[in-house]
């Protein structure tokens, strides 16, 4: 190696050694720092360490939660002491501060009451004056009498006394009458026909004893003129009954007197009615029905039955009027239960009234309706007023000079 490069070498190697001296300084200096530091917070830790120990230790309120049970005093309770004075004054104290009952101490059939001395105990023994005031019921001689014995003398003499005592033929005929009244009670007993069986006694006693008409067989109730029958029957309650109503009572069923049947089968909290029905019947045999629903409707209103002279119908000639005449069929009229019939030929001028109807037979408020014209294709309208007038009017035909008349074969509803 040459020199200059040993020279160069050398102080490339004296600038690495002072680059670790330098480093070694460094990192000495580091590590003094580091374990002074060290050093202060281990200080610090032991000072806090030894500052929580000492406060735990001097801390006599229970850090623990020690409990009396874990230290064997669970019995002990958490009140304050008697003093040893009080202690020895209760311990003292001869007055029952405890108050013991008699039962306490298995003393409960001890009477508190003062005992009777030796003397008095026997005085009451030697009293034969029946202190206990016992009666002659309490030893067995209560239908004893007290009163005076007969002597041996009177007790003969009565003994052989005739008159008062009965001989043998006195008691024979005595008993043989008896006997033969107890025959014939027996009989009379035994007489089922005038006599009830328990079945029978049951049987009657079961029976229904509400009644539905008066005692002589007349109505239950009555409502005579200007009287509510129906109202009256509510007041009833629940029963069931007879009655009678006067043609003009009021809400009788007919203006014809009746007479009739009601059963109100529910009570109301005022006693009155609250469910049931009537039948009716006037003397013109009409029949009538109505039923009350004390809840909500109340009474429905009477209705009329139906009956074969209902279901009878038969035609009267229409009033002609104005002109008016028949045509091949004479116009005539009927009622069969809502329905108004008509029927028939009428020659009449349109526009105007050509006949008349019994009100009886007309519809609330009057009808329209269609009829058909004769001669010609065609119809028209048929009025009818409410005053019972029929007109024909707005025609309608094929040839209007050839109507010969109108065909009145329509059903109204009434």
């Amino acid at each position: 190696m040459s020199s200059s490069k040993f020279v160069g070498q050398l102080k490339q190697n004296n600038i690495q050694i002072n680059n670790l001296k330098d480093s070694l300084s460094r990192t000495e200096k580091h590590m003094t720092d580091y374990e002074t530091e060290l050093s202060k917070e281990i200080n610090s830790f032991m000072e806090r360490q030894n500052f929580e120990l000492k406060s735990h230790t001097e801390d006599i309120n229970n850090p623990h939660k020690v409990t009396k049970t874990q230290v064997g005093l669970d019995k002990v309770l958490n009140v304050e002491q008697a003093s040893k004075t009080e202690f020895d004054l209760h311990a003292s104290d001869i007055e029952n501060p405890h108050n013991v009952t008699a039962t306490q101490i298995g003393l409960s059939n001890v009477l508190n009451e003062k005992q009777a001395t030796k003397v008095e105990f026997d005085d009451h023994v030697k009293n034969l004056s029946n202190p206990h005031s016992v009666t002659k019921e309490q030893i067995g001689l209560g239908n004893v009498t007290n009163i005076e014995q007969a002597s041996k003398i009177i007790f003969d003499n009565h003994a052989s006394d005739k008159t008062v005592h009965v001989t043998v033929d006195d008691r024979n005929k005595w008993n043989t009458a008896e006997a033969n009244a107890k025959a014939y009670t027996d009989v009379h007993a035994a007489d089922t026909v005038k006599h009830i069986t328990a079945a029978e006694r049951t049987k009657w006693n079961g029976s229904q004893l509400s009644k539905i008409t008066a005692d002589l067989g007349g109505v239950s109730i009555a409502a005579n003129e200007g009287e509510d029958i129906l109202k009256k029957i509510v007041d009833q309650g629940r029963t069931m009954g007879t009655f009678y109503a006067h043609g003009k009572a009021i809400n009788a069923p007919s203006t014809a007197s009746t007479r009739g049947i009601f059963h109100l089968t529910g009570l109301a909290s005022d006693g009155k009615g609250m469910y049931g029905w009537v039948y009716a019947t006037d003397y013109k045999n009409n029949v009538f029905t109505n039923y009350y629903d004390g809840s909500t409707t109340y009474w429905q209103g009477w209705k009329r039955s139906l009956n074969t002279d209902d279901l009878l119908y038969s035609y009267a000639n229409i009033t002609l009027k104005n002109g008016a005449t028949a045509g091949t069929r004479t116009p005539t009229y009927s009622k069969n239960g809502g329905v108004l019939l008509l029927r028939g030929h009428v020659v009449a001028p349109a526009g105007g009234i050509f006949g008349t109807i019994p009100t009886t037979h007309v519809p609330t408020g009057g009808a329209v309706v269609n009829v058909s014209v004769s001669g010609t294709s065609g119809y028209a309208k048929l009025i009818i007023y409410e005053n019972g007038d029929l007109k024909i009017t707005d025609v309608v035909a094929t040839d209007s000079n050839a109507i010969t008349g109108y065909w009145l074969d329509v059903p109204v509803s009434i």
